[in-house]
């Protein structure tokens, strides 16, 4: 698989170069370096705005060499990576990355012995800056004043980063509009909209949700092509909670307005610790989850037989006193073993004939019945 090539993407055009299993690539007019590895079809890697002083994470899974389907999130530490990031190749690399590269490298460095320069000489008057050693791209450079030696931002070299208006709106490149209070050219609370229709609303870190928020966004549900009544449609989802740089650890999901998950939840998004999930209407988990699998606590659900379980659970099964009802119309009110009969109950047929006593590994070992005989006695 060869993956070199110019990209069109929702962030702008994304340029990548492969090397062996290594992938280096520039984005957003150069402003953004791509570096990472190559496995199977899957790049994994880190992404850096160096001039803003932003970076986080990304993977691309390449469906072929043309098209690729991706994920990200701001920040170097574990979490779901729930900004979407997708492209398709839209010409052969010329192969300029690796000269991007160096360019974007050498701007924050030059940017910051400027900053370090003007920090620690207090008999500076002056510092002249050539155009090869510094870029556009440089965003506030420290420079002295050369009238006083004093601190001021060089305005020239801050345009890349955020500048909300007066009533603090700000519309990046790719069409997100920003809202709310900024802080040092980042967002720290308000909300944002993307233009496929995600909404955040509440605190930000690194342009991502961090404390309170609510993020809202729709997703198309395709057709079952085993279920002849199964259609497509729309579901809007809001996950609301308590959040930590893009990753919802406690709060509700909620699908179409109905309570879908609540609790707590690990970085893959997933329940981990006490919670609940309502899959379906009269259907619920509700316990203590490890990775999105209830370990202990109570059920009722349908199985693949269409038998509906209602009660305690256990080890990933129908563990302690539940009741069972069939699809052929019998029941089980008692006790269960891993999923068996086991203990005290009573098990009653569809034709009203019942046994009740005691149960072994599913069969009924001990007590009184009631069973109807051929004849009809």
């Amino acid at each position: 698989m060869n993956i070199t090539g110019k990209f069109k993407t929702e962030h702008g055009e994304v340029e990548l170069y492969m090397e062996g299993s290594k992938i280096t690539g520039v984005y957003d007019n150069n402003i953004g370096v791509l570096e990472g590895e190559l496995e199977n079809n899957i790049v994994s890697g880190v992404w850096r705005k160096p001039t803003l002083g932003y970076e986080g994470v990304f993977q691309f899974t390449f469906i072929d060499e043309s098209t690729f389907a991706g994920v990200y999130k701001s920040g170097l530490d574990k979490g779901t990576m729930r900004g979407k990031w997708n492209g398709t190749r839209i010409a052969v690399s010329n192969n300029t990355i690796e000269k991007d590269i160096k360019t974007i490298e050498k701007s924050q460095e030059s940017s910051e012995q400027l900053s370090n320069h003007a920090s620690n000489s207090s008999e500076a008057q002056s510092v002249s800056v050539s155009e090869k050693e510094t870029t556009e791209e440089v965003s506030f450079a420290e420079l002295p004043d050369s009238s006083n030696g004093e601190l001021k931002k060089n305005t020239d070299l801050e345009q890349n980063k955020p500048v909300p208006d007066s009533s603090g709106k700000y519309i990046d490149k790719d069409g997100t509009v920003f809202e709310g209070k900024w802080e040092n050219g980042t967002l720290v609370s308000g909300k944002f909209a993307t233009k496929d229709g995600k909404v955040a609303e509440g605190e930000f870190r690194s342009m991502e949700l961090h404390g309170k928020g609510k993020l809202t966004f729709s997703e198309i549900i395709e057709a079952d092509p085993e279920d002849p009544d199964s259609t497509e449609m729309e579901v809007i989802t809001v996950m609301k909670g308590d959040w930590n740089e893009g990753h919802m650890e406690s709060g509700k999901i909620i699908l179409d307005d109905e309570l879908y998950e609540e609790g707590t939840f690990d970085e893959n998004g997933d329940l981990h610790g006490k919670g609940k999930r309502i899959p379906i209407e009269d259907e619920y988990e509700e316990g203590v989850f490890v990775h999105g699998d209830l370990q202990e606590g109570k059920v009722r659900l349908m199985d693949d037989e269409g038998d509906i379980y209602e009660g305690e659970y256990a080890n990933g099964a129908r563990n302690g006193e539940g009741k069972l009802i069939m699809e052929d119309g019998s029941t089980y009110s008692g006790y269960f073993n891993n999923n068996v009969f086991s203990g005290e109950g009573k098990y009653t047929e569809s034709n009203g004939d019942w046994m009740q006593g005691i149960f072994e590994n599913g069969k009924f070992v001990e007590g009184r019945i009631k069973s109807t005989l051929d004849d009809g006695g």
